[in-house]
């Protein structure tokens, strides 16, 4: 696993390089890291155990190695990331370099994590063999960066692991649907029954990505999807001006034609899915009356990205008066959440406390890789290294400390606990985020760029865009893999150990492998950011969120508290009366600026009739004998076609065609 950890970790970021310069699907649609922004499926993690498929009539494969191959990948396709994580660490952050004015350049040629200058010119032309002996503390310093938090994050969802897992029974719809792979892997006499299905899953499956690939190859291909219509690599549709849909109802910004997202939310429970579009349709009528009220003047003209965020200058329905939804349901529901798990696990961390001081029976921590007293150890010493690594970063204990507890803790927690209930990921958009806790430290923008400002904007703005730009992405590797152990009844401990040697190897392999490729083809071949200055990092300035002053960052700071109390009240109806229709998280994640962007309430809408049928007609068994195995064989499908897809793009980036 070590060596084939270290292979595809070289491989792999070659393979990402190549496919953006050919750019198009094959730089967003397709990936050997994650495929899919909404849904953020690892590759590796169904391509490694599929490929022994083939070996299944001639030799028993173990569980543990099919678990090992999938952890393997699950690692690997994480660091590898999406392209933009690929273009921004470490190479387009150190890009930045060249094109930053005085006085932020001269600071940043102080900082000991960033090559000479003349270093980076070299990386932007290519051409040049890589000097590791000035680039070797880039690496380190990104490496470390990941690492700390991958420490921290593991330890952390060691605590709720049991909670999560064994009482609450989070499904964690990545894991099902890869476990269905598994088990297709198995001999015959073993996955009897499913393999039929399974199958009829993968061809849909790999029809859909085959249809994106040649509609992005071959202009005479049928575009029977309407792919080149109005919709974004990740399959959302947005409606042009003159939409008959969206020249009329100001909260229409299209739907997905994402199938893998279609599949995934399949998995989710019924009520969080059928919260989701019933609170979409609820946001868009709300939002009409707004309009008729005299609320988003001009808002009709403009495209559905544009309404979302509100760009052009125009008022934006997501972020403005009167509802502020994507603030309410992404900043203030990542806090609610954070607080809800807390408090519904009172008693549960009651009693872990209990077992760390030895009070409590032995059966407590029966299925724990290690001691609560332990993995509190680990807590305490992984924060601590967070808050060593920042410091060498420069920031102050401030700024540090305002990372460490909202980046490392409330958004890990609650991004694992979402993606393990819907299979979505709803934190991201570094213009949504904007860095608003910080202003704890900066209640008004600087008049002079610090070192602590700028770095504490890179790690909480700039590393918020994509989860696998850093802090998010640790706390998924770990969830997923300790589900994974759980549904195989591979030992927890050496699936620790597992991601652990994987991260050491994999983090810093990748990231070095990402400055040697660009040193080799430059940036003229393999497009990265940084071709803006560090201030301003590309039309997202770190002091966005500062334009209208305090007053605007309390107007934040009103939503986020009136979030977190309505997503508190919302656990707390759910929990009290059974008839409740309304899931907090389903709330949150309709409201979430990520899933407006993506149009995916329609991906719940469908995935809900098609599981509400599949229930109310053959109950579970229908469901676990024919619903799981085809809607796995989807997902593992459309990964299958976007391997072979990213083959396709290494070939054409020799032989252009």
């Amino acid at each position: 696993m070590a060596i084939l950890t270290l292979f595809l970790s070289i491989a792999g970021t070659i393979a990402v390089a190549m496919n953006g310069a050919v750019g198009q699907a094959f730089m967003c649609s397709f990936n050997w890291g994650v495929y899919s922004r909404p849904v953020y499926l690892a590759t590796f993690s169904i391509i490694l155990p599929m490929l022994l498929f083939p070996l299944r009539k001639i030799s028993k494969i173990s569980t543990s190695t099919l678990v090992s191959l999938y952890t393997t990948g699950l690692v690997v396709s994480y660091t590898l990331g999406h392209y933009e994580t690929f273009a921004l660490i470490p190479t387009g952050f150190t890009r930045t370099l060249v094109s930053t004015t005085e006085p932020v350049r001269s600071l940043m040629q102080s900082w000991w994590w960033v090559p000479p200058y003349d270093a980076v010119e070299k990386m932007i032309s290519g051409g040049y063999p890589t000097d590791w002996s000035v680039w070797m503390p880039t690496v380190f310093f990104w490496s470390a960066y990941y690492l700390v938090f991958f420490f921290l994050s593991a330890s952390l969802m060691l605590l709720f692991r049991r909670r999560w897992i064994d009482i609450e029974k989070v499904p964690f719809p990545h894991v099902i649907a890869s476990y269905e792979t598994i088990k297709m892997v198995k001999p015959p006499s073993e996955s009897s029954g499913r393999g039929k299905r399974f199958l009829i899953g993968l061809v849909i499956g790999l029809l859909f990505s085959f249809q994106i690939m040649f509609t992005s190859l071959f202009p005479w291909w049928p575009d029977f999807l309407l792919w080149r219509v109005n919709t974004s690599p990740p399959g959302c549709y947005h409606p042009a001006a003159d939409d008959p849909l969206g020249s009329t109802i100001v909260g229409w910004v299209g739907f997905s034609k994402d199938l893998l997202s279609f599949a995934m939310f399949y998995f989710a429970p019924l009520n969080v899915s059928f919260t989701v579009w019933v609170v979409t349709l609820a946001m868009i009528a709300l939002t009409q009356v707004a309009y008729a009220l005299g609320y988003y003047t001009g808002l009709l003209t403009t495209t559905g990205c544009c309404r979302i965020f509100g760009f052009g200058g125009t008022s934006s329905f997501a972020f403005g008066p009167p509802f502020y939804w994507s603030y309410i349901g992404t900043l203030g529901g990542a806090i609610g959440i954070f607080i809800m798990v807390l408090w519904n696990s009172r008693s549960y961390l009651a009693e872990t406390v209990r077992a760390a001081r030895g009070r409590a029976g032995p059966e407590i921590e029966q299925r724990e890789p290690f001691s609560y007293r332990t993995i509190y150890l680990m807590m305490a010493a992984f924060a601590l290294l967070v808050m060593l690594f920042l410091f060498s970063a420069g920031l102050s204990p401030a700024s540090a400390l305002v990372i460490l507890i909202y980046g490392g803790l409330i958004n890990v927690v609650s991004q694992l606990y979402v993606l393990g209930l819907t299979g979505i990921s709803f934190i991201g958009d570094r213009g949504v985020w904007g860095g608003w806790p910080l202003v704890i430290v900066w209640p008004n923008q600087p008049s002079e760029y610090t070192t602590d400002y700028l770095m504490s904007h890179t790690f909480f703005v700039t590393a918020m865009n994509h989860p696998s730009h850093g802090m998010n992405i640790t706390g998924m590797i770990s969830g997923q893999a300790y589900k994974m152990a759980d549904l195989s009844g591979i030992s927890m401990k050496s699936v620790y150990y597992l991601i652990v040697m994987g991260m050491l190897i994999a983090v810093p392999t990748a990231i070095a492998t990402r400055i040697w490729i660009l040193n080799l083809l430059g940036q003229g071949r393999v497009p990265i950011w940084g071709g803006c200055g560090l201030d301003s990092m590309c039309g997202n300035s770190f002091g966005w969120s500062y334009a209208g002053g305090i007053a605007t960052m309390m107007q934040q700071l009103e939503c986020v508290v009136v979030g977190a109390l309505l997503t508190v009240a919302l656990f707390l109806l759910q929990s009290r009366f059974i008839w409740w229709p309304i899931n907090p998280v389903g709330f949150i994640v309709a409201t979430s600026s990520s899933v407006i962007w993506f149009g995916s309430w329609d991906a719940f809408l469908v995935a809900w009739v098609a599981k509400f049928l599949t229930l109310r007609v053959g109950g579970s068994k229908l469901y676990e004998q024919y619903g799981v195995p085809i809607g796995g064989g989807m997902v593992a499908g459309v990964t299958l076609g976007s391997f072979l897809a990213y083959i396709v793009g290494m070939v054409k980036f020799f032989v252009p065609f």
